[in-house]
């Protein structure tokens, strides 16, 4: 296919772009290599009617090219693709390149059903992971969860993966899964998600408020909501854990005032004095 040159402002990023870039360290080694070696692969465009481009494939291409300063790209301009192939495309670049985390994976998957209403893909989740419980994974699956299985082959995990990811996010609204997507949220805060909704009513404050100051060349707001509020809940377990700890020492201590009472019990007494000592020591090592 022939590659043309096009002017950089004449190209935008796919807003439904699978892979957030929150770090600017990987972009400036990008443009880097860029600038010793040249350009190795043009990038994938598509003409919208307005007369930009859209990009299929390579926007971390495209953004090293903004750094560098350059006014044109080389890209190659495909006109024979729809939304939902171009959404294909970019997700199996974007895996093949940089790991997806999995509230990444699901948006993506969200967005390729995106005629299925928030209820609707729920529902579908759901039944899919029963069948997939009771039948087991590789069994062949209904006609109407094919996409689901083509999903996961795209982003090369096991259909049962994927169901599960879906499954730990299919009650969070499209909207709300956005800001999740920013986040580098590990699986484990995924499933305190799910266990606990509360937790995502304060990812949701947290973005209301950060959103207005949040700088664009910086982190996404999702992700420093999403750090914010899991510092916190780490803060409130430890607080918490402090809290028990104080209580047990304090029934300790009376436990030894009682042993001290009763002679034959002296010995019993002195353990738990040692016990307390190295308790309060463990504490202390903690910033106690």
């Amino acid at each position: 296919m022939e590659v043309k040159e096009i002017p950089l402002k004449l190209i935008q990023p796919r807003k439904d772009q699978p892979r957030r870039y929150k770090e600017l360290g990987p972009i400036y080694e990008l443009a880097e290599s860029i600038y010793r070696v040249g350009l190795l692969e043009p990038i994938l465009v598509r003409p919208l009617p307005d007369g930009m481009y859209e990009i299929i494939a390579g926007e971390r291409r495209y953004q090293a090219f903004k750094v560098l300063g350059r006014q044109t790209i080389p890209a190659i301009i495909r006109e024979d693709v729809d939304d939902n192939t171009v959404h294909k495309m970019s997700v199996a670049e974007n895996t093949s390149r940089v790991e997806l985390k999995p509230a990444e994976i699901v948006l993506a998957l969200r967005k390729h059903l995106h005629h299925l209403s928030d209820e609707e893909f729920s529902r579908r989740v759901k039944t899919l992971r029963s069948f997939i419980r009771s039948q087991g994974d590789g069994t062949e699956i209904p006609a109407e969860y094919k996409e689901f299985d083509i999903a996961a082959q795209t982003f090369g995990i096991k259909l049962s993966t994927l169901v599960h990811y879906a499954y730990l996010l299919a009650d969070v609204p499209l909207s709300a899964l956005e800001i999740l997507a920013e986040g580098n949220l590990t699986l484990r805060q995924i499933a305190a998600i799910h266990k606990d909704p509360s937790i995502l009513d304060r990812i949701l404050a947290s973005y209301r408020r950060i959103k207005p100051n949040t700088d664009p060349l910086g982190m996404p707001a999702g992700d420093l909501a999403c750090q914010d509020v899991f510092i916190s809940l780490r803060k409130e377990k430890a607080r918490k854990r402090r809290s028990k700890v104080d209580r047990a020492l304090e029934h300790l201590k009376k436990a030894v005032n009682i042993l001290l009472d009763l002679e034959e019990h002296e010995e019993h007494a002195y353990k738990l004095e040692d016990l307390i000592a190295a308790i309060e020591g463990t504490k202390a090592a903690e910033g106690e």
